[in-house]
């Protein structure tokens, strides 16, 4: 089975290292977005990809987004911040769940999330599920369904924003 890694296609403030499973804003300090990365692969039915908190800075405010898009990195035209995406996403941000830029629900989990935001070695995570369910998860905690009617062939996503400066994917 082909691991879970970062695309090396990335947002223009956004880098992936030589292995793959490293991705960092290395000016965090000077820009806050541009640092959207998709996984290297579509998401397989009830496979996690989970992102841990390596690096944050203390000069912006909020946090990491993470999510699964129907979009290819390949041809990907990479937007500032996933929430700005009109089609084919769905994150989880300091807002709450959202869906090609709208919030659907969630906003105690969004709560959840925004509190990582000074927190290094804090885990995140999304699951897609073939009966077109995402689940996220939080320190290991999964929340439930938070998505429904989700298609096949989604990539894992994580929004390297704000005080996030640094991520490393988590070896299931």
């Amino acid at each position: 089975m082909q691991k879970l890694l970062f695309h090396l296609r990335c947002g223009k403030n956004a880098q992936v290292t030589e292995s793959q499973n490293t991705a960092l804003r290395p000016e965090a300090n000077y820009d806050y977005s541009d640092g959207v990365v998709l996984t290297s692969r579509i998401l397989r039915d009830g496979e996690h990809f989970e992102v841990k908190i390596d690096e944050m800075v203390d000069c912006w405010t909020g946090s990491l987004q993470i999510g699964a898009t129907t979009q290819d990195p390949n041809t990907f035209q990479f937007p500032s911040t996933m929430t700005d995406l009109a089609s084919g996403a769905w994150m989880l941000t300091a807002d709450g769940v959202h869906h090609d830029g709208k919030i659907i629900g969630d906003e105690e989990l969004g709560e959840a999330m925004d509190e990582l935001k000074a927190s290094v070695g804090d885990t995140v995570g999304v699951t897609w599920k073939k009966d077109g369910t995402i689940h996220f998860t939080i320190n290991g905690v999964d929340n439930g369904v938070s998505a429904t009617d989700v298609p096949a062939g989604v990539y894992g996503v994580v929004d390297i924003f704000a005080q996030t400066s640094q991520v490393t994917i988590v070896d299931h």
